[in-house]
């Protein structure tokens, strides 16, 4: 026995004979063509407005993305500069413990404003003032705590 694969050409077999095939009686009526068309116009239409959706929800989750970082650098050496004061002052620490989640809520797009009585309002710009912090920081962080 040969086992050679040398004589490859021999076993290769000719192609098919091609033919064609011709339905003579298009039995299908008007109204079966019609809904086919339909259903392909339908098909296509929901595979259009499928491929809309998915780039306009990509374009939401990148502009929710490109917000959420914009809000984490205004708002990062704020925070470190409120955890360093900490540990010196049990005021701003109260502050600190309260505002600490808000910014997080509003960095993640969770809250847009936080309304407050007046009381604990007045406390946090009380301390915030006391401290030396960035003013667009002081601003943004007016525009989010709210007083009732």
């Amino acid at each position: 026995m040969d086992f050679s694969f040398n004589d490859v050409d021999n076993t290769v077999r000719s192609p098919d004979k091609v033919f064609k095939e011709q339905l003579f009686a298009d039995n299908k009526s008007d109204f079966e063509k019609e809904l086919n068309k339909a259903l392909r116009i339908s098909l296509e239409e929901a595979r259009t407005f499928n491929d809309l959706n998915k780039d306009f929800e990509e374009q939401l989750i990148k502009k929710f993305e490109k917000e959420k970082i914009e809000r984490k650098e205004i708002f990062t050496k704020f925070l470190l500069d409120l955890n360093r004061i900490i540990r010196l002052d049990k005021d701003v620490r109260d502050v600190y413990e309260i505002v600490e989640p808000i910014i997080d809520a509003y960095c993640n797009q969770f809250i847009e404003i936080c309304e407050f009585d007046e009381e604990t309002y007045n406390k946090i710009f009380k301390v915030l003032s006391t401290i030396r912090i960035d003013k667009k920081c002081m601003n943004i962080l007016q525009t989010i705590i709210i007083k009732i």
